[in-house]
């Protein structure tokens, strides 16, 4: 009997729009996800652990993501911030490496590991800007590395500010206003030093008159040359 062999259709399976016709193969990143629909979680829920098997990447439409990695101390190193339009979940491996976690009440999309893989696979230009995010990650890395081992408690302080207020486009020589969704213990367990420091570095920063605390969710940069001048110099907005 002859057995006929099937093969997987060069372009599978597409919703289809409102004229009963397949839609457009996306042609960026963002395109795959923009038809799944959004997926909610409640500020420090967790939408993924250490060690779960990784079925999908995330891109996240409002709210913000921690991920972070337990160390064998029993304590915490939290590695980045995810805000809106980034992507979470890019690790090589099969299985998550990291626990990402709301740190606000979080609105995301989730695209099946299966169907990057094929995005990544059928369109150039989908794996070219997929190769840009991981490079950029990967120049993230470096970036916080040296302001880790260079920069004094206030330094690093004063860089994470810069790098929100760029990332959320208020970084300007005007006094604006920034919003920290995060804990002052998650900065401190992401810039490497103890809650008590952070809270110090502000107070350093207010007294430069750098910055003004308004609540505890919120800081107006009043001099943003003086912030630069306990950093290395002006941020790019990829730094967080």
């Amino acid at each position: 009997m002859t057995m006929t062999q099937t093969t997987e259709p060069k372009y599978p399976y597409r919703p289809l729009n409102a004229n009963n016709q397949p839609q457009p193969m996306p042609r960026t990143l963002s395109g795959c996800f923009a038809s799944i629909p959004v997926r909610q979680l409640s500020s420090k829920e967790y939408l993924f652990t250490e060690g779960d098997p990784k079925r999908f990447l995330y891109q996240i439409e409002t709210g913000a993501i921690m991920t972070s990695h337990g160390l064998a101390t029993g304590k915490r190193h939290v590695l980045n911030f995810a805000f809106p339009g980034d992507f979470v979940g890019l690790e090589a491996k099969a299985m998550h490496t990291c626990d990402a976690q709301a740190i606000s009440e979080t609105r995301l999309r989730c695209l099946s590991a299966v169907s990057a893989q094929r995005h990544v696979r059928e369109c150039p230009e989908i794996a070219s800007e997929m190769h840009e995010v991981l490079s950029q990650n990967y120049e993230n890395l470096q970036k916080h590395a040296m302001t880790i081992s260079r920069l004094d408690a206030t330094g690093r302080v004063a860089t994470f500010l810069l790098a929100l207020a760029t990332r959320s486009g208020h970084c300007t020589t005007e006094p604006t206003n920034i919003h920290l969704p995060m804990l002052r213990i998650d900065i401190a367990d992401y810039l490497s030093i103890s809650v008590e420091t952070v809270s110090r570095a502000l107070s350093d920063l207010k007294r430069l008159k750098a910055i003004n605390l308004i609540g505890y969710h919120e800081v107006e940069l009043t001099n943003l040359t003086a912030l630069v001048d306990r950093t290395f110099g002006p941020l790019d907005s990829s730094y967080i």
